[in-house]
């Protein structure tokens, strides 16, 4: 008979929990980590770290006196297992180096997670419920919160987004934001047909090849299908009109075939909303949220299904709130289309307020592109291949206007002024098909 091993995590965890609060009793100057006392295992921790957050608030040390002679006025020192206990936890954080406090504090929320994990499943086992309930009950579990200090928060960031962050591939756009980081939520509002999926799936182009960026590109308009032809029409310059009917001769076939494999070994993933069990916000928050990708493109906010019972511009403004709380606590840097009112093409150049439906989008989005397409609304001195990119809203730097070239056949957007042969990388070299 093989022989088991009794393994309690939980015992790990008190032995961390000791290290943590006798550690805070040692290291006076140390803040204390945001944690709650429900997160310790033991009673007793729970006792003594609102003893320690009492004295924080009293400003008060943390000296073991203080602590002893606060739990005996409370007339808790007994719930904190007495004097022994306390100078348990006491000497063993005296071996507890204050550089490492914020780790055990880590490993004391991690413990803490997987518990609350292990008593949903335990729940939900016995629950008989239905798999939207069950969905339901995951989707509301709360996702971990870190505890590293801004400083190690800033350099983990530098280290896995370098200086630049997320480029967009138009160097006087890129100038304007200096980069998307973590927790950035960026809009790209214009009107039907004025290029918002084709500069999207440029700008996923970009993210993935030149600056190896993986991309979850959420479709609810069209099918996965369809942006996967325009992520081919981009790529290699192939007529979208020959892609959707077939009309391509040999040489563009060969290079459609080629360009396929090759978008199959980037780091893209398309989905649509029949992938997502439809276009529900909650369902897209969470996928979203749940997406490995650290980059998310989602086309276009005015297909989202809300729920009735309060007002459209309310729902998507909450929706939108919620997508900038994934962006900040799944560490994502978050791409959404909306569109924009009629009223833009009545004058020269959109505004914040033509967002539609906005319910204070302008408000959540760190970063606001509005697009024009003077030839769309036959302005008469319209460039056949301008594109307008206004930055209207930027939370770190400046606004204005900065031109594009669009060549719609393709659904591609470049800078404005290069030609062929001097695209950037993400489009493929050679002769147009």
């Amino acid at each position: 008979m093989a022989s088991s091993v009794d393994f309690r995590p939980d015992e790990i965890a008190d032995g961390y929990e000791r290290a943590l609060l006798g550690g805070l009793m040692w290291a006076p100057e140390h803040p204390l980590p945001p944690l709650l006392a429900e997160e310790f295992f033991l009673e007793r921790h729970r006792v003594l770290w609102t003893t320690l957050g009492d004295l924080a608030e009293l400003g008060v040390g943390r000296a073991l006196p203080a602590v002893t002679e606060h739990l005996r006025q409370q007339q808790r020192l007994e719930e904190a297992g007495g004097l022994p206990g306390v100078l348990t936890v006491f000497e063993e954080g005296g071996w507890a180096i204050p550089s490492l406090l914020t780790g055990y504090a880590e490993r004391v929320r991690t413990a803490a997670t997987a518990r609350a994990v292990r008593r949903l499943g335990a729940e939900l086992a016995g629950a008989g419920l239905t798999p939207a309930e069950v969905q339901a009950r995951l989707d509301a579990f709360p996702a971990p919160v870190s505890l590293a200090s801004p400083r190690d928060r800033w350099r983990e960031v530098q280290a896995r987004w370098g200086k630049t962050g997320l480029r967009l591939g138009f160097p006087d756009v890129d100038r304007k934001l200096g980069g998307l980081f973590p927790g950035d939520l960026l809009v790209v509002g214009g009107r039907p047909s004025h290029g918002k999926t084709a500069l999207l799936v440029s700008v996923a182009l970009h993210a993935g090849v030149e600056d190896g960026f993986g991309v979850a590109y959420l479709t609810l308009e069209m099918s996965a299908a369809a942006i996967f032809r325009r992520f081919l029409g981009a790529r290699a310059r192939l007529l979208l009109v020959g892609l959707r009917g077939g009309a391509l001769g040999p040489s563009a076939f060969a290079l459609a075939e080629e360009t396929a494999d090759w978008l199959g070994r980037q780091p893209f993933t398309i989905l649509d909303a029949a992938d997502l069990h439809g276009k529900a916000a909650d369902r897209l928050v969470h996928a979203a949220a749940g997406s490995a990708a650290p980059v998310v493109i989602i086309d276009h906010l005015q297909e989202v299904v809300t729920p009735h019972g309060e007002s459209r511009a309310y729902e998507l403004g909450r929706f939108v709130g919620e997508l900038k709380d994934v962006a900040i606590r799944r560490d994502k840097v978050i791409l959404l289309a909306a569109q924009l009112l009629r009223q833009a093409d009545e004058r020269r150049g959109p505004a914040l307020g033509d967002l539609k439906e906005s319910g204070g989008i302008e408000e959540k989005a760190d970063v606001v592109l509005l697009l024009d397409y003077p030839i769309k609304r036959r302005a008469k001195d319209a460039r056949p291949e301008e594109l307008v990119v206004y930055v209207a809203k930027n939370r770190d730097g400046g606004t204005g206007r900065v031109s594009a070239r669009i060549l719609p056949e393709y659904g591609l957007v470049l800078p404005y002024g290069r030609q062929p042969g001097e695209e950037p990388a993400w489009v493929a070299s050679g002769d147009e098909a």
